[in-house]
């Protein structure tokens, strides 16, 4: 698959799934709702690899080699990792091309490569980018 050029530059490359792995299981995620003046704020903790994988049903040292990059997921198993993490389907679907699976196969290569490199724009911030994605 070939990556978008911006402005005369290859476009930037998905993460690395270990890291993105990494990042998303070691994430803290806060949760604001207001209600009568008031505000509540839950944390859920990061999850462990062992946690991780007891949920998605693999071997911790497997979720500990995908996360170093010494090896790469089925597709069957990042999807199983995307569950496990309760990621929406943004998230789900940054996971499957970061492990380099092709997550709308009901689009065409074209129209799906622009949503992800649309999708890594925003999550990076780099908005800019957005103008020129055409």
């Amino acid at each position: 698959m070939q990556h978008a050029r911006v402005r005369g530059r290859p476009a930037a490359e998905p993460p690395p799934f270990g890291a993105l792995l990494r990042r998303l299981r070691t994430a803290q995620t806060t949760y604001a709702r207001r209600a009568n003046q008031w505000r509540t704020t839950w944390v859920t903790a990061p999850l462990s690899q062992h946690e991780l994988a007891s949920r998605a049903g693999v071997d911790a040292a497997h979720v500990n080699r995908l996360e170093r990059g010494t090896t790469t997921p089925s597709r069957a198993v990042a999807e199983r990792l995307a569950a496990a993490l309760e990621l929406e389907e943004d998230g789900t679907v940054l996971l499957l091309v970061a492990a380099g699976y092709w997550p709308w196969p009901a689009l065409d290569e074209d129209t799906a490569l622009l949503v992800a490199m649309t999708a890594l724009a925003v999550i990076a911030g780099d908005y800019r980018r957005l103008e020129h994605a055409r």
